[in-house]
């Protein structure tokens, strides 16, 4: 019984160290649309460098983005651009490379009003 405990703990601690993704679930609660959006685990990176993401008013999308070189703490960024203005915030933290949370909930309101929940 040990022998197999010990086999599904190494194995579990493999299995959440190769996959090396952090996890967003972002909702549009603004009155208009987000042309633009991106989530980089570099801070003040440029847009073209991501992924870009649209959401219409009340959408709620789910992004998954790869940290494959990031193998230290640091914070997240978020630029997104409605009516044609781009707003950027820094937020959360990693460690090791590594999400802590489960999932990030991120609830944006408005071109300056974000609301940022954590799943643990």
């Amino acid at each position: 019984m040990n022998k197999l405990l010990t086999i599904l703990f190494t194995a579990s601690i493999f299995s959440s160290c190769c996959c090396n993704k952090a996890k967003f679930e972002i909702t549009n609660f603004s009155n208009n649309k987000i042309d633009s959006l991106f989530i980089s685990s570099k801070q003040f990176t440029a847009a073209n460098e991501n992924p870009i993401y649209k959401l219409n008013i009340k959408e709620t999308k789910k992004i998954c983005i790869d940290m494959p070189d990031t193998y230290i703490d640091g914070s997240y960024s978020i630029g997104y651009k409605i009516c044609g203005v781009w707003c950027y915030k820094n937020y959360g933290y990693y460690t090791n490379g590594s999400q802590i949370e489960r999932l990030i909930k991120i609830q944006i309101f408005d071109s300056d009003s974000l609301f940022i929940d954590s799943e643990l």
